[in-house]
């Protein structure tokens, strides 16, 4: 009788405590992240701002390869702890609908999707694009400012790998309106160093 007590006491003790689930590390469970995420408006539906990284791999007439990443905030996939996990893909996140507005046979071979633990989210794309842009800009922008009302690209940063055609990477925002839509393309001049 003293046992079956016993045993009562420390099981209606235990069912007052908070109940702690105890993950693994290192683990995110997708499912509950995604269970009311809306893939259709932008994080920030008035203006959203998205860092452009680009590193060109080749340059030389007729041709450019090079890697894009995108990153912007999406506060409604932040998680705890201090990790980044590559999205699997049966689960979709809000994308830019970013394009090159002047390439000419695009090719897009490679690209991943990561998230870190606060939100961030990083495209990365591999191009490559057959175009004189050694005499144009390349100009990187949004189709139809998907889920927002505008898309604003930022230059965060650019690297050449490549020193067969050395070139001067410097930027500006080319401002547009179509159909009452306004855009904000990202203009990337590739300017020749050759004297």
């Amino acid at each position: 009788m003293k046992v079956v007590i016993f045993w009562w006491v420390v099981g209606v003790s235990l069912a007052l405590e908070d109940l702690i689930i105890e993950r693994r590390p290192h683990h995110l469970d997708w499912d509950d992240l995604f269970m009311e995420y809306d893939r259709f408006f932008a994080p920030n539906h008035e203006s959203q701002k998205i860092n452009i990284t680009l590193d060109f791999i080749v340059i030389k007439p007729g041709t450019l390869i090079f890697e894009m990443t995108q990153k912007w905030k999406d506060e409604r996939l932040r998680f705890a702890g201090d990790s980044s996990f590559s999205v699997p893909k049966q689960y979709s996140t809000w994308m830019p609908d970013t394009y090159i507005r002047n390439g000419m046979n695009e090719i897009i071979s490679k690209s991943s999707l990561r998230l870190k633990y606060d939100g961030t989210l990083q495209y990365r794309q591999k191009y490559q694009i057959s175009n004189d842009l050694m005499s144009d800009a390349l100009q990187i922008a949004s189709f139809d400012n998907y889920g927002a009302e505008k898309i604003i690209y930022v230059l965060e940063n650019s690297t050449s790998s490549q020193s067969e055609y050395p070139i001067q990477i410097t930027s500006d925002i080319f401002a547009r309106d179509l159909d009452g839509q306004q855009f904000h393309d990202l203009i990337i001049h590739l300017n020749n160093t050759i004297a």
